[in-house]
């Protein structure tokens, strides 16, 4: 008899604390180290239970074999199955003001004309990432911006 262990990957909702911030702590070369802010919720819970639903359902339907989930799947410990992807989509704040985020619209960076950010932070989610390098690469690579000026205006 073989034994598989199921693992979720998901992507979380976008939540305002979820944030990376600079920190008191300094690293050896005297900047600040960053503090990661990240948490799963209800909405994250109850995603990973149906998706477990599912594939239970899917391979014994089919069947594959039979699926037995534990205890750590439905107790207050799930989370702990969740895997984490150590790239963190989403974490510059898009914005029309510098107050409120990093970047505007058009990936450029507030206070800096000729500045703009092409990666994933920039993107809302992790879910569409090719269409969302599609849909910024025009204002990126040709310095055009939403507001009628260039880059290196």
């Amino acid at each position: 008899m073989r034994h598989f262990q199921i693992q979720s990957v998901l992507e979380p909702l976008p939540d305002r604390d979820n944030r990376v911030t600079l920190s008191e702590q300094r690293d050896a070369l005297g900047l600040l180290r960053p503090r990661l802010m990240w948490r799963i919720g209800e909405m994250e819970r109850r995603t990973h239970h149906a998706a477990l639903r599912v594939l239970k359902d899917g391979i014994e339907r089919c069947g594959l074999g039979y699926v037995q989930l534990g205890e750590q799947h439905t107790a207050r410990a799930w989370h702990t199955l969740v895997l984490p992807l150590n790239h963190h989509m989403g974490t510059t704040r898009m914005s029309t003001n510098a107050r409120q985020g990093v970047v505007d619209a058009d990936c450029g960076v507030h206070g800096y004309g000729n500045l703009f950010l092409a990666g994933s932070s920039v993107f809302p989610t992790g879910g569409r990432p090719a269409a969302d390098v599609h849909d910024r690469r025009p204002c990126v690579t040709s310095g055009e911006r939403g507001d009628g000026r260039t880059a290196l205006s």
